[in-house]
């Protein structure tokens, strides 16, 4: 009876690490994008997350800057810094993770930069557009 137990125990936590990465959270179905997604045009549905990971040259002071044009139709729901393997210098990825809010369009423009130098020159930069409908 105790085998039992713990067999269909350790089935039920096996089956529920497939379905999400337990370091990202991201669960199979939702999307996950890099910066091919520059010109490009989503559309979810409301309360629908994606990500997207972008190089950082985290050694030189970049950062990724994000400005959209309606903060209540998708939101920012957290960032994760991963190091990138085999990579020399401090290259590293930055994980933007989207959640959409409301019905609406928004546009995303995201800026790569060194904010110290007060507006100075950007590395590299993306938008996109999200549509979100009920």
């Amino acid at each position: 009876m105790i085998r039992l137990t713990f067999v269909v125990s350790l089935l039920l936590v096996l089956i529920a690490c497939e379905k999400s990465n337990p370091v990202t959270g991201i669960t199979p179905e939702e999307p996950a994008f890099d910066s091919s997604i520059n010109g490009q045009s989503l559309s979810y549905l409301r309360n629908q997350r994606f990500s997207l990971k972008l190089d950082l040259a985290a050694d030189a002071g970049n950062q990724w800057e994000i400005s959209m044009t309606d903060t209540t139709v998708v939101c920012v729901d957290s960032t994760a810094y991963w190091v990138k393997p085999n990579q020399v210098g401090g290259l590293i990825a930055e994980t933007f993770y989207f959640c959409t809010m409301k019905s609406g369009q928004s546009v995303i423009t995201m800026i790569e930069h060194q904010p110290w130098k007060g507006g100075g020159p950007t590395v590299d930069s993306l938008a996109f557009t999200v549509t979100v409908s009920d």
